[in-house]
């Protein structure tokens, strides 16, 4: 799924980062080469940072980070929803959306982790930076879109649009 991710960012044209203890077996999968081997977020404090760095896959735009996604497969989804809400509580100018990306029997867990009051937030800060759920199913059907036509990112952000569950 880290793979896919990176696959479709790099089609949309996003620049794309993985941790690097996940590098090597990410780019031994994608399609595309091109995954960014030099942090490219610029204007982040570096309590952010380090935080961001870890997150399963982010997209960014002109050194700006557009899209966070963890992976259910290499992230429980409490563990996901929390380095997300980490990134986003530790600098309030983050207003990234996350996604967990799983299997759809998995979407139970997800309603109830991302409500948990440790991990939920109220108000306008929550509805500003959401964490939605994409079923894994869903990824597979972009990321054969992302193979046989060029996406721009308004259109990877229609289809996250689209097939994310908040």
């Amino acid at each position: 799924m880290q793979a896919l991710l990176a696959d479709v960012g790099l089609a949309a044209g996003f620049d794309v980062w993985v941790p690097t203890n996940d590098r090597a077996r990410v780019e031994a999968e994608i399609v595309r080469p091109g995954l960014a081997q030099v942090w490219p977020a610029q204007a982040l404090p570096e309590s952010l940072d380090a935080v961001v760095r870890n997150i399963d896959v982010i997209w960014l735009q002109d050194g700006i980070v557009t899209h966070c996604y963890e992976v259910e497969h290499s992230t429980s989804v409490t563990t996901g929803i929390a380095r997300i809400r980490d990134a986003q509580s530790r600098y309030l100018n983050f207003f990234i959306p996350g996604y967990i990306v799983g299997e759809g029997s998995k979407r139970r867990k997800y309603d109830h982790e991302v409500h948990r009051p440790s991990l939920d937030v109220t108000g306008t800060w929550s509805e500003m930076r959401p964490i939605a759920f994409i079923d894994q199913e869903h990824l597979r059907d972009i990321g054969e879109t992302a193979a046989s036509e060029w996406l721009t990112p308004s259109g990877a952000q229609q289809w996250l649009d689209q097939y994310a569950i908040a």
